[in-house]
Formats: structure tokens, sequence, C-alpha cells
């Protein structure tokens, strides 16, 4: 099926929003937290999620990683870069996130216990790499 783009109006919008909590929940609630990852050609697309103790699943965070890894020169060369560009345009500078990154921080003080990554189609052999397989 061929791609069309949806259109919605404010009342949809507000119907959707109505499901969406104002706040995180507490860390004492929270049974488990885990990362998902989309593959892309030219990197990942992310997000946190995190399973409360009545089974509520909560988006706690979400955003984009180019790379999966990076030695400390190469990350060093890649911010220095970005420090440069940031400085030129007159915006903030934002260190690079590698995928790594984000799987090893802690969210509301608790650490992923897992990742969950796809492997059809984009990086396939990468992904394989990461979960130890052939």
């Amino acid at each position: 099926m061929p791609f069309k783009p949806r259109k919605v109006n404010s009342d949809q919008i507000c119907a959707i929003r109505s499901h969406c909590a104002k706040a995180l929940p507490e860390a004492d609630g929270i049974e488990a937290i885990f990362l998902s990852a989309d593959t892309q050609d030219y990197g990942w697309k992310w997000e946190i999620r995190a399973l409360d103790i009545n089974c509520n699943r909560w988006q706690l965070t979400y955003g984009f990683s180019e790379y999966l890894e990076l030695s400390d020169e190469q990350r060093e060369t890649l911010n220095e870069w970005r420090r440069v560009a940031a400085s030129l345009e007159g915006n903030e500078f934002i260190p690079i996130r590698i995928l790594e990154d984000v799987l090893y921080a802690e969210y509301l003080g608790i650490q992923p216990i897992l990742g969950i990554i796809d492997e059809g189609g984009h990086r396939k052999h990468t992904c394989e790499y990461i979960g130890g397989g052939s």
C-alpha cells in the first residue's frame, strides 16, 4: 500500500493526548526498564520504556544515535567537529551519544535490563554482532 500522509484535526489530537500521562512514574513502582532500537541505514532510532507494577507501559525518553560504539579517539574527533559546527552556527554544542551510552545509562535511577533491536533489512550483520549471533 503506498504511503499517504494522514490528516488529523485538533479533536483527534486532544483525544490522543487525553491518554498521555502528565508525569513520569515513581521509580519504586517500576518493574523493568528496557531499550528498544529500530535500525536505519544511518543509525538507530531508540526509545527507553518502563513497565510498572500494574503492567502499564511508559515511554521515558527517545532519540537517535548515529553510532553503536566509538573509541575514545573517534568520539573526541566527532565531538570536536560538533563543537566547531555549533559555534559557527550559533547553536549549543550537544555531545555525541552512541547507542551503547543509551543502554548503560540510568532512567529513574534504574539501568535497562535488556535491549530489543530489530534485525530485518537494515544493518543485519551489525544486529547479529550485538546479539552475539553468527
